[in-house]
C-alpha cells in the first residue's frame, strides 16, 4: 500500500489550530479548540451518523484566554461537551468558518466510540482519510464493501473481521488508516464506520439554502478585509430613479444589516407574481466593488422568479431603522 497523499489531498480534512487533546473515555468528554472571534471565525460542530453521542451545542462555549482577555483581538478557546447516548460510533466534525462563507478555513474530525457501558472514547482522525458514500455491493467472504464516492468513484472498503458490515444502499462514513492502493477500484482499510441517517444524507437542494450563497453575497464578502472594508450599505424602496435611497456608512449599522442578511435563507418558489415594485439592497466595499439584491416585497426576485424568504424578520427591521434614521435627518 502506498501512503494516501496526493490523490486525496483535496478530500482529506485540513489540519487545525486546535489545542492537542488526548483520547478521553467516560460518559462525557470535552474538546477545547483554539478560536479568535475578533477575526469573524467561529467553530461549528456536527455529529454524523445518528445519535450515538450528543453535542451540548453546535456553537460550543467560547472562553477568552485569561492572560490576554483585556487585549483587543486576543483569542481564547471554544469548548464543546459531548455526551454518550447509546453504543455505537459516530464521526463529529468541527468547522472553523465565517458565517457568510461557504467553506471552512480549518476542520477537525473526531471518531466517537461508545461501548455497552456508555463509556465514550474520542480519537482525533483529522489526519486520516474520512470518506462518505453509498454502499453498492457487499462481499461477506472477504468482509469488504464497494462504496460509491462522489469524487473518487468506486472504492473497495476492507473491514476488520470483528466489524459488522453495512447494508446495501446505505449512506455511510468510514474512517480509514490513511492509506489507499493504486488499484482499480482503490482499496482502503476501515478503522471505524457509521451510518448516515436519511435526514443527514438528504439532498441539500431539497433544504433551505443560504441567501448569501444564492445571491453571491458570500463571494462578495470573501474580498472584504481590514484593508478593504464595506464602506456603505444602501436600501431603496423602489426603482432608484423614482424612490429615495437610504444609505449608511456607520460601521455598526453596516455590521447589523449584514448580520441580519446573513441569517436569511431561501425557501421555495413563491406563487406571487413579479411586480414593478423592486426594492434593492446595495453593499459597496472600499475598492469600489458592489453587490446588490432585488426584492419583491418580502420575497427575493432573481431572474424573474420570486423566492420565499425565511428568517428575514431581523433584516426588514434593520432596513426600517435605516429609513427612519434617514427621515429623521431631513
Amino acid at each position: 500500500m502506498k501512503t494516501w497523499i496526493a490523490l486525496l489531498s483535496a478530500l482529506l480534512l485540513t489540519l487545525s489550530c486546535a489545542a492537542a487533546e488526548s483520547p478521553e473515555a467516560g460518559h462525557t468528554a470535552m474538546l477545547s479548540l483554539i478560536a479568535n472571534p475578533s477575526t469573524g471565525y467561529s467553530w461549528a460542530g456536527a455529529v454524523l451518523g445518528g445519535d450515538t453521542v450528543r453535542l451540548d451545542s453546535a456553537e460550543g462555549t467560547y472562553i477568552p484566554d485569561a492572560q490576554t482577555a483585556a487585549m483587543t483581538g486576543a483569542g481564547g478557546q471554544t469548548q464543546f461537551v459531548l455526551t454518550a447516548v447509546k453504543p455505537g460510533s459516530s464521526v463529529i466534525t468541527f468547522d472553523y468558518r465565517r458565517s457568510w462563507e461557504d467553506t471552512a478555513l480549518e476542520q477537525r474530525v473526531y471518531l466517537a466510540v461508545v461501548d455497552q457501558a456508555l463509556n465514550l472514547t474520542l480519537t482525533d482522525v483529522t489526519e486520516t482519510g474520512v470518506l462518505q458514500g453509498a454502499v453498492l455491493s457487499l462481499d461477506e467472504e472477504n468482509h469488504t464493501a464497494l462504496i460509491e464516492h462522489d469524487m473518487l468513484g468506486e472504492i473497495l472498503a476492507r473491514f476488520s473481521p470483528e466489524m459488522p458490515l453495512p447494508a446495501l444502499d446505505e449512506q455511510i462514513v468510514i474512517c480509514t488508516d490513511g492509506t489507499m492502493t493504486l488499484s482499480l477500484p482503490a482499496m482502503v482499510n476501515v478503522r471505524a464506520w457509521c451510518r448516515i441517517s436519511p435526514a443527514d444524507a438528504s439532498d441539500d437542494a431539497a433544504q433551505p439554502s443560504s441567501f448569501a450563497a444564492f445571491t453571491g453575497l458570500s463571494a462578495f464578502m470573501r474580498q472584504v478585509t481590514e484593508d478593504n472594508p464595506v464602506i456603505s450599505v444602501s436600501y431603496s424602496d423602489g426603482y432608484a430613479s423614482l424612490a429615495p435611497e437610504y444609505a449608511t456608512d456607520s460601521p455598526d449599522e453596516i455590521q447589523a444589516i449584514l448580520d441580519a442578511a446573513l441569517q436569511i435563507e431561501i425557501g421555495s418558489v413563491s406563487d406571487m407574481a413579479v411586480t414593478d415594485w423592486d426594492p434593492v439592497l446595495r453593499v459597496t466595499s472600499a475598492d469600489g466593488q458592489c453587490w446588490f439584491a432585488a426584492f419583491n416585497g418580502h420575497w427575493l426576485t432573481k431572474d424573474g422568479v420570486n423566492y420565499n424568504l425565511l428568517h428575514d424578520e431581523a433584516f426588514w427591521a434593520q432596513t426600517a431603522r435605516l429609513r427612519q434614521a434617514d427621515d429623521a435627518q431631513e
